[in-house]
């Protein structure tokens, strides 16, 4: 099965909704460490094509070696709604990326922000310049998992 780029936001969007609901509250330090981690893992697999690269190594011929790289995520630009405990050491991981963070959280002040990692923007301004977005905010309690269907 080959994964489409929209296939993959859409898997991507529903594996965080997922884990979102199963971890709303304040968060272990386990669940900080795996929502971290989580979230590097997507966003590699979907720029660099790990799982379409594989399908097409395991089910395709007469493709070259740059029909399976992806792009880079170095010198990129992230953005990160809601700066709590998994965001700030989001921004931490990311900036090892070489990645620029911008961030936005409506309960943090400017100061606050900056302190965190990210430069403080607002929710337009993230959205226009971010490469990368990832949410890491509370899923409204309006759903429940039978609600979205990642559609």
């Amino acid at each position: 099965m080959c994964f489409s780029r929209r296939s993959w936001l859409r898997y991507c969007r529903c594996a965080s909704l997922h884990w979102s609901w199963h971890c709303s509250g304040k968060p272990s330090r386990r669940e900080c460490q795996f929502g971290l981690e989580h979230t590097f893992a997507l966003l590699l697999a979907v720029v660099k094509r790990i799982v379409e690269s594989d399908n097409k190594l395991h089910h395709e011929t007469g493709f070259s070696r740059e029909d399976l790289m992806g792009d880079e995520i170095y010198g990129g630009t992230i953005g990160l709604v809601g700066l709590g405990a998994i965001g700030t050491c989001t921004a931490r991981i990311a900036k090892g990326f070489g990645l620029n963070v911008v961030a936005y959280d409506p309960l943090l002040r400017e100061d606050q922000i900056r302190s965190r990692g990210a430069e403080s923007v607002t929710l337009q301004t993230l959205l226009q310049l971010s490469d990368f977005v990832s949410l890491h905010c509370p899923l409204p309690t309006a759903y429940s998992d039978s609600t979205y269907d990642g559609s």
